[in-house]
């Protein structure tokens, strides 16, 4: 949930709005989420944290890998619920 605290006060996009904002550009919401999930991991374990956003989303989209980071995004913001893991 904090992942998605940062994301949304540091890309400037309201709750509300959210879904609309992942639809308009999937290419970069998704690797922008999986970011701040680093960001917030790394928060939690007090390690810092310093790579490039732009440079993220590259890797992430040109590592032939964003399907199998999404799913563990999904599922991992599913775990609040008690869904994480069931597919």
């Amino acid at each position: 949930m904090n992942a998605l605290r940062l994301l949304l006060k540091n890309e400037g996009v309201e709750l509300k709005d959210f879904d609309k904002w992942v639809n308009k550009d999937p290419l970069t919401a998704v690797p922008l989420i999986a970011y701040y999930s680093v960001v917030n991991s790394c928060v939690y374990s007090g390690k810092s944290f310093t790579s490039d956003k732009e440079f993220f989303i590259a890797e992430m989209l040109d590592s032939g890998q964003l399907e199998a980071i999404s799913d563990a995004v999904s599922d991992a913001m599913n775990a609040d619920t008690g869904e994480a893991g069931k597919k």
